[in-house]
């Protein structure tokens, strides 16, 4: 039998000495896909490859003020140095990502 984690994932994170959080549910799903016209799982992918806008854009809708509220946005990241954001958002958005995503628990399911 498979077994597989599917609890959601928050984490805490400080923007500009204000507290947000980071995570994956359905929120971040249809905002990404309604702000970008494109598919979340699609552009995941683009992560390994260092796609910069697609990594701003994926942290405009996983990231927000508390779990209630609304992703940030995109633009929301325009205020900063991109690659400054990219170089500390990455492993925020990798981790989120990774522990949001069903794992393998025997060496079968992990080939």
């Amino acid at each position: 039998m498979a077994s597989f984690n599917l609890n959601k994932v928050v984490l805490e994170l400080e923007i500009g000495e204000e507290d947000y959080i980071a995570t994956v549910d359905i929120k971040t799903v249809a905002h990404y896909k309604k702000e970008n016209k494109s598919s979340f799982l699609q552009d995941i992918q683009k992560v390994g490859e260092m796609d910069e806008e697609v990594i701003i854009k994926l942290l405009g809708s996983i990231v927000r003020k508390s779990e209630k509220s609304n992703p940030v946005g995109a633009k929301f990241f325009e205020q900063y140095n991109p690659l400054a954001v990219i170089e500390m958002f990455t492993p925020v958005l990798v981790e989120v990502l990774g522990l949001n995503m069903p794992e393998a628990t025997n060496e079968t399911e992990k080939k």
